[in-house]
């Protein structure tokens, strides 16, 4: 996969214009909390952004109050559009994951009606749904407490499985208090940590009962490379013939760490 692929990510609105599933804490057994801790300080790195249509890495304005910014889009005549809130993995992460998908076992997918794979520009790690709102107050509290946020929080993508319906990878964090970073952006973003499943949805069904252990086979031990949220996007979800399409509305850049705050493991 080229790296202009995986770096598209959600479409960014331009100036003037103008989100999607239920996010979900690293799963564990009982339900609980599973967010791994990685020992040790690595090499340091770019901070990843949520990308651009472009590959750059635009921040777009937020609708304004009176609904000038978005009139198209939360006017009187149209409904709101669905949003979430979520953070985008770079372009190393979902390169290194999208080699370690590979072939997904064929009589297991065969069982499956409507089985699709999430195209790796939209994979996401949902903060909250928001379902049909008014993007203006949710853009607007971003900017008032995404800059005021701990420092970024440090992840990668690790372990399957599956819901209903949905393949899953997981999300662990470096440590401590990378936790507490991610479940202060859920809080911004107005969910609950208490309830979270971090996640990235890589397929989906409409039905049929796969054989787990099959279908997620050596994606149970996957763990890709340590990356630093860059930026909380707030997006809108367009249905489509093929799919949902993301624009990335608004994202507020996650406050660097400090000079010489290597915080968990960088890479592999």
């Amino acid at each position: 996969m080229s790296e202009d692929l995986a770096r598209r990510g959600p479409e960014r609105e331009a100036p003037g214009g103008g989100g999607a599933e239920p996010a979900a804490r690293a799963p564990a057994a009982d339900g609980t909390e599973s967010m791994a801790r990685a020992p040790g300080v690595g090499d340091t790195e770019p901070v990843a952004r949520a990308p651009g249509v472009d590959g750059t890495h635009p921040v777009g304005r937020a609708p304004t109050a009176d609904g000038t910014e978005a009139v198209d889009e939360v006017g009187a005549e149209h409904p709101p559009p669905r949003l979430f809130t979520a953070v985008w993995p770079p372009a190393a992460a979902v390169e290194h994951l999208a080699a370690a998908l590979g072939e997904l076992p064929s009589r297991q997918v065969e069982r499956l009606r409507r089985f699709r794979r999430t195209p790796p520009r939209q994979w996401h790690v949902t903060l909250r749904f928001h379902g049909p709102a008014d993007p203006a107050p949710l853009a607007a509290e971003l900017d008032r407490r995404v800059p005021a946020a701990g420092p970024a929080p440090r992840l990668r993508l690790a372990g399957a499985g599956t819901f209903r319906g949905v393949l899953w990878i997981g999300v662990e964090t470096a440590t401590d208090a990378d936790t507490r970073g991610l479940h202060e952006l859920v809080r911004i973003a107005g969910g609950d940590p208490g309830g979270f499943r971090a996640h990235l949805t890589v397929a989906r069904w409409n039905a049929g009962l796969p054989d787990p252990a099959r279908l997620i086979g050596p994606l149970s031990g996957y763990a890709g490379p340590w990356w630093d949220v860059a930026e909380v996007a707030l997006v809108r979800s367009d249905p489509g013939p093929s799919g949902a399409r993301y624009r990335a509305l608004h994202a507020v850049p996650v406050p660097r760490r400090a000079a010489g705050d290597q915080g968990g493991p960088l890479g592999p």
